[in-house]
């Protein structure tokens, strides 16, 4: 099929910029003439005034609204994977990459700025408040159950060739095995982790900064210097870059 073949030879995030650029263009033309032109004028209205929002409003408050927004790109590529594996099979392996990508890419921007913007609460929100924190109190607890119930819990660890060697250099002793493997349940399911999500997520929240301050210049000067509507220049804009792929 055609939309499959456009699917797989076009980078998927180029493809819907030119769908946007089209749909774009045929409302100016629909909009031509009344009623359409009022209707489309009032969106126009909305649109251009987000726009200027961006142009000054706080960088911070620009990504705040930018996390909220990509949450629902990311719910927007979901279902339209999710309709195109039900419409067009099999699908072109260029389309799963595209989309797999740009939808890991939203995903890790839609992370990365709460992670970073507001860390305290992201933490106590999905790791103090969470069950997480009970993985490595497991064994510790397991010691404090088996006290009263007199259920050798440690027995499932001990099943376990390394940690039945951690015993024996522990010479038998079943509370600083307990302590030794929270420590080191600890580590892996929540240092480990911590220090990989900071790794992956502090490089693109910079990233995704950099790019937020270059709109917010790139739209000042476009205020300040080529025209009142913002929406029109930026799409003359995008239809020079994407003429030419």
């Amino acid at each position: 099929m055609r939309i499959n073949k456009m699917l797989g030879q076009h980078g998927m995030f180029i493809v819907l910029l030119k769908i946007i650029v089209a749909i774009y263009g045929a409302t100016k033309l629909i909009a031509a003439k009344d009623p359409a032109k009022s209707f489309f004028d009032l969106i126009d209205f909305k649109i251009n005034g987000f726009l200027f929002s961006l142009k000054n409003q706080p960088v911070k408050q620009v990504l705040l609204k930018a996390s909220k927004t990509l949450f629902w790109v990311n719910v927007l590529l979901f279902l339209i994977f999710f309709l195109a594996a039900i419409f067009f099979k099999p699908l072109p392996k260029e389309f799963v990459l595209n989309w797999s990508l740009i939808f890991i890419s939203t995903l890790l921007i839609n992370v990365s700025i709460p992670w970073n913007l507001d860390h305290s609460s992201v933490i106590k929100k999905y790791v103090l408040n969470s069950p997480l924190l009970l993985i490595p109190a497991t064994p510790i607890l397991s010691l404090g159950l088996e006290l009263f119930y007199k259920i050798d819990f440690l027995s499932v660890f001990l099943s376990i060739p390394p940690i039945q060697e951690l015993y024996e250099l522990l010479e038998g002793n079943r509370w600083y095995l307990a302590v030794s493997l929270s420590l080191i349940f600890f580590v892996v399911y929540i240092v480990i982790p911590y220090v990989q999500f900071w790794i992956i997520l502090l490089p693109v929240f910079y990233i995704f900064l950099g790019l937020t301050y270059s709109m917010q210049l790139l739209l000042g000067i476009i205020h300040k210097h080529l025209n009142e509507n913002l929406l029109a220049v930026i799409m003359g804009i995008l239809v020079i870059i994407l003429a030419g792929m």
